[in-house]
This record gives structure tokens, sequence and C-alpha cells, in this order.
């Protein structure tokens, strides 16, 4: 019993991918793959799934050649969550796990109820999934694979492809306890992680994969070792445990080190969702940056950031605020998922107290709470062959509350922007909230 790869190879054109690579997962164990960028454990993933097949070797599902079995037989005995599934229609998260019992008979409600109540997402069945951050759509496609597994007298099999990207650590914790508990129910649980820590908190076996070949398996303890995970990620690693358990893996690198990584990946990040957006405009010259962040699954503050024109500003909102009655008649604009609003005019009558704000004019009147204001930008893009200053100010998760757009001088802006400069701003955003929030109220 168990789902096996026995010697497999895997290329592409001339490119080879996996080498005689055995792997086992067993009913009732959870099992790790940890491995560097582009050893392959996405592709060997694919393999035991049954999307991809092998160049030499064999895959076999308790006995029987997976090649043998129908698409719908295979469909009910193991389930796969990947790094990320697009869904272009707009369906409800509940429509999104139902899909999980299409292998089986019946709208099964009750199981679809309790898959999304083991992964705390009740609360979101009726919110489209598009409209979803990365990690409550992950949480999801989970209930959506738990729920495909459930009332299948045969053995099976959830496998599962870096699972805990884009979750709070809360969230991350939670759906390991949800890997756990299938594996103790009977379930063979396969999951790929970055995260040594929690793979030896988690797991019954690890895998270790470099290069598209498997270096070692076996418990956490055994594999585990600081002399196998500093070969395994070519850095010097502490593992700190004890006689029955890991309890930490430390990277043994100066805070210097730390910084210039830091430096190097946010860089490339950057570089690298500019290409992307850039990518999205060729399609649809005319894509909003809301639209085009929902589609890279970043925040809107992070994709406004690969702009060389983007300005940080000191965190003084309301002092900022009181001076947009110099900016003349301006466009102010405020939204949320469901609505726009917008209005052509100037800032009269401006004033804040404690962390709130009111603006009352014939053109604006605007309700302004600060204390959920977290960052302010000034903003220079072209529009229509011409410049446009804005300022734009966003929440703690990079969402945007409010913007203020030039209709006349550029000049105000430009001393706002001198007045307020930030050259230290701490652009960081936090992840997965759970509501949209509404920041600047009509």
């Amino acid at each position: 019993m168990g789902l096996i790869a026995r010697n497999i190879d895997y290329s592409v054109s001339d490119h080879s991918i996996l080498r005689a690579v055995n792997m086992e997962i067993r009913p009732g164990e959870l099992h790790v793959l940890l491995g560097p960028n582009g050893a392959g454990k996405s592709t060997l993933l694919g393999l035991l799934t049954g999307d991809l097949i092998p160049n030499a070797g064999e895959i076999e599902i308790d006995g029987r050649a997976m090649a043998e079995l129908r698409r719908k037989d295979l469909a009910r005995r193991r389930a796969v969550l990947l790094q990320s599934t697009s869904i272009p229609f707009a369906y409800t998260s509940e429509q999104i796990v139902a899909l999980g019992r299409l292998p089986h008979s019946g709208d099964d409600p009750e199981i679809v109820h309790q898959s999304m109540q083991s992964t705390q997402i009740n609360h979101l069945k009726e919110r489209i999934y598009l409209t979803l951050s990365g990690g409550e759509k992950q949480r999801v496609q989970l209930s959506r694979v738990i729920c495909q597994l459930q009332g299948v007298n045969d053995q099976t099999y959830m496998l599962l492809d870096e699972p805990i990207t884009g979750l709070d650590l809360n969230h991350q914790l939670r759906m390991l306890e949800i890997a756990r508990t299938m594996s103790l129910a009977g379930c063979g649980v396969f999951l790929i992680l970055h995260d040594p820590g929690l793979a030896a908190r988690y797991a019954d076996r690890i895998s270790l994969i470099k290069e598209g070949r498997i270096l070692d398996s076996g418990s956490p303890l055994e594999i585990m070792t600081e002399e196998s995970l500093g070969d395994l990620y070519d850095i010097q690693i502490q593992v700190l445990r004890d006689e029955h358990s890991i309890n930490a893996v430390i990277p043994r690198m100066s805070n210097n080190a730390i910084h210039q990584n830091s430096e190097q990946e946010t860089k490339m990040k950057k570089e690298e969702l500019a290409a992307n957006w850039q990518k999205l405009r060729e399609k649809d010259a005319h894509i909003r940056i809301r639209d085009a962040a929902q589609k890279l699954d970043v925040s809107e503050m992070e994709l406004l950031l690969t702009r060389d024109t983007v300005s940080a500003l000191r965190p003084e909102f309301s002092a900022i605020m009181g001076e947009a009655g110099s900016l003349g008649r301006v466009m102010a604009l405020t939204r949320n998922e469901a609505c726009v609003h917008e209005r052509k005019g100037t800032f009269e009558n401006i004033s804040a107290k404690g962390g709130s704000g009111l603006v009352v004019g014939p053109d604006i009147d605007l309700r302004i709470f600060y204390d959920h204001w977290a960052h302010a930008f000034h903003v220079v893009d072209e529009v229509r062959g011409e410049t446009r200053h804005s300022l734009q100010f966003f929440d703690k998760f990079g969402q945007a509350v409010h913007k203020i757009f030039q209709l006349e001088s550029p000049e105000p802006f430009l001393a706002i922007s001198t007045r307020f400069r930030d050259a230290n701003a701490d652009h960081s955003v936090q992840r997965s909230p759970e509501t949209t929030p509404l920041e600047a109220k009509l």
C-alpha cells in the first residue's frame, strides 16, 4: 500500500529535471519534501499526481500502475493543492469547495460545509473567489481538497505544493495541523515546504531533493542534521535538538549578509513584478493598477512601488491633508471592491481631531479615520502623454484608501512632496486581511 515512485526520470527536451527518483508516500504518514528552488519539487509532485508522465520508471498507487486508472477513479483517491490555481469565473468560495465533489455522486452540502468549517472559511462562503486575498484563496482550495477526499472507502492521498505560501503564521500552523489530522485519520499526506523548522515539527518522514536527485529520506531526527541541511541549501545551518525532537533550524549568517540578501531579494522581486505588470499592460493597455495587482496576487501599493516616480511621505496624514486646500482644483477618489466615488473640486474647511478628520465643502465632503491610514506617497505618472501628479494613501494591507489627482498646477504637489518626503520609510505590508477596509468614508 502506498503512492510510490520507482526509478523515475523526467526531462523536457534535452534538459533533465529528475533522475532515478524513488519516493514512497505511506498511508497515515505526513511526508515533507525539502529542497532549494529549482530542485524539481513541483515536477515530482506533478508526477505523483499523474498530471505528468515520466520518461522512465513508474508511479504506483496501492499496487496499481497509476497510468491504468481512469481519471475519475484517480480523482476519488488523491487530491491536489497547487501553488496557484486560476479560476476565471465569478464562483463563490462555497462553489469552489463544492467542486471537490465532482468525482462523486450527489451535491453533498453537509460535506462541503464541514470542509469549509475545518479551514475556518465559512464566513467567506458567499464571497466571490476572485475578490479574495491570496491567503484566503489558499484556504478555500484546501477546503476543496479535503472535500474531495471525504466519504471515500479506498485509501486516499493528499498532495500539497507549498500550501502555506501567503498565509500568516496563525493560518500556516492551522493549515499544517489540518494536514496532520488528515494523516492521523489514515490519509497519506505529501507536502512541499520551504521551512525546515515547520517540516521538523510536523513531518513523520522528510525527503531532501537537490538538482533532481533525492539525497536522503527518513525521520526528522535522522535527516535534519547540520551537515545534510548545509549541503542541501549551500549555507551553514545550526540545528538545535534534544533527544526526542528538533527545536529550531537557524541559518548561520551575519546580520550584514542577511541585510544584503534582503535588499537583493527586494530588488529582484521589484524587477520581476514590474516586468509582469508590463506584460499585463501589453495585453490590456487600459488595465487599472488595482486589477493588475489582484491578477499578480500583490497589494496595489506593492505594485505602485515598482515605479521609479514614487516618493514616500512621512505618515503625518492629518498634516498632509491639512495642506490639501493648496492643491487647487483636484479629483478626489475613494474606492473599495464594490464602488468608486470620484469628486472634482477643492478641499475646504479641513479639520482634524484625534484620529479623525473632516473635509466639509460643496465639492468634496469627507470623513476620514487616520488611525487606519499607514502609508502616503507622491506619485508622478504619464496619462495620455501628459505628466500627472497625485497624492496616494494606503492602509497597512497595501490597499488604497484615498487618492488626490492633479487637475491644475503640479507645483503644490511638489511642495507637499518636498516638505513631507521620507527617505527611510518602511514599505512593508501585512498579509491576508479578513475583510477589505474602507478607511475614508464619504
